[in-house]
C-alpha cells in the first residue's frame, strides 16, 4: 500500500498540482477502502470523488469559454481550499497503513468498493468511437478524453447505452453514483445511469434532464415502463451544470439521490443482469466524470 503524507500533497497544491494532489490521495484512501474497509477512510474517498468531478467540471468549462479566466481561477482557489480543509480534517492515524479490518458477520472482510473509474485512460474497456459512425438507424460518439467520457446522440430518436459488467451481490447493499455535465443539444431529453443490465431489452436507467427533471424506468422484455414518470427537482443544477447522480439500494428500497438530496425511493427491484454504466436519449451531449460502484451488507 501506497505511503502519503499530508506535507507531500499540500505541497502539490502549493505548487499548483491541485489534480495531482487528488489523485495521490484517491489511490491512497482506494487501497484503505477496498483492503481495510475503515468507515473514514471511505467517507474521505467520497469527499475527493466529489471535489476530483468539480475539479474536472472547472477545466471543462474554462475550455468550453463557459468560465472566463478570472472565474476558472476563482472556483479553483476554492477548489484549493476545500483540499486543504479536507486533508487537515484527517486524523493522524489514517496517514500510515492501516492495519485492523472489519469482519463480516462469518468473519470474512466486507468488500465495499467494487469498482472506481476516472477516465484518465481506457484501461476498462469503454466503447470508444473517435469519429461519427453509423450503427444501425443512428449515430453516436464516444471518447475519452481529458478525465471524461463524452457521449454523443445525434439522431432524433431512441437511446444509446454504454456499460461494462461489474457483478453485484444484490441480496446486499449497493450503490451506483456519477458525476456528469450536459454539453449541448436538446435540454428535456435524459443523461444518466444505466443498472441491473442484461441487455438493451432488460435493464433499469435513472435520468435527468438539462432543463431540472428526472425519470426512473427502463426496458423489460424490449418494452419500455415508466417506473417513476419525469418529475421537476429543484436539486438538479440545469444547464451546462454538474450533477452528482446516486442509486443506492438499502433497507429502505432502491433510493435514487441527485447531488446528496434523496428524491425518490421505491420498492426493491430485481436486477436482470450485471451490466452498469450510462445512457443517454437522443439529440444530446453529455460527459461523464467518472463511476463508482459500492456493494455491502
Amino acid at each position: 500500500m501506497k505511503k502519503v503524507s499530508p506535507k507531500q500533497v499540500l505541497n502539490l497544491v502549493a505548487d499548483d498540482k491541485l489534480e495531482k494532489a487528488i489523485q495521490e490521495l484517491l489511490v491512497f484512501f482506494g487501497d484503505h477502502t477496498d483492503v481495510n474497509q475503515r468507515k473514514d477512510a471511505r467517507e474521505y474517498f467520497s469527499d475527493l470523488v466529489l471535489l476530483s468531478g468539480r475539479l474536472k467540471n472547472v477545466n471543462q468549462q474554462s475550455s468550453l469559454g463557459i468560465l472566463d479566466s478570472r472565474e476558472a481561477l476563482l472556483e479553483k482557489n476554492n477548489l484549493n481550499y476545500a483540499f486543504i480543509q479536507l486533508v487537515n480534517r484527517i486524523p493522524d492515524n489514517l496517514w500510515n497503513p492501516l492495519e485492523d479490518t472489519i469482519p463480516g458477520p462469518s468473519g470474512q472482510v466486507v468488500n465495499d468498493l467494487l469498482f472506481y473509474e476516472d477516465f484518465n485512460d481506457n484501461r476498462n474497456n469503454w466503447a470508444v468511437s473517435e469519429e461519427t459512425v453509423e450503427w444501425g438507424q443512428s449515430d453516436a460518439v464516444l471518447h475519452i478524453r481529458n478525465g471524461q467520457y463524452i457521449f454523443e446522440h445525434n439522431r432524433t430518436n431512441g437511446s444509446w447505452f454504454t456499460w461494462i459488467s461489474k457483478k453485484l451481490n444484490a441480496e446486499h447493499n449497493y450503490s451506483i453514483e456519477t458525476n456528469v455535465t450536459y454539453l449541448g443539444g436538446t435540454d428535456n431529453n435524459g443523461f444518466g445511469l444505466t443498472f441491473g443490465m442484461k441487455n438493451t431489452d432488460n435493464c433499469y436507467t435513472f435520468v435527468i434532464s438539462a432543463n431540472g427533471y428526472f425519470h426512473f424506468g427502463g426496458f423489460i422484455n424490449g418494452e419500455w415502463k415508466d417506473i417513476h414518470d419525469w418529475t421537476s427537482s429543484p436539486h438538479i443544477n440545469q444547464g451546462v451544470l454538474p450533477n452528482h447522480l446516486k442509486v443506492e439500494k438499502n433497507s429502505k428500497g432502491l433510493q435514487f439521490l441527485i447531488n446528496n438530496n434523496l428524491v425518490y425511493t421505491h420498492p426493491f427491484l430485481p436486477l436482470f443482469g450485471e451490466h452498469i454504466g450510462f445512457t443517454i436519449f437522443w439529440n444530446i451531449k453529455v460527459a461523464f466524470n467518472d463511476l463508482m460502484i459500492k456493494n455491502w451488507r
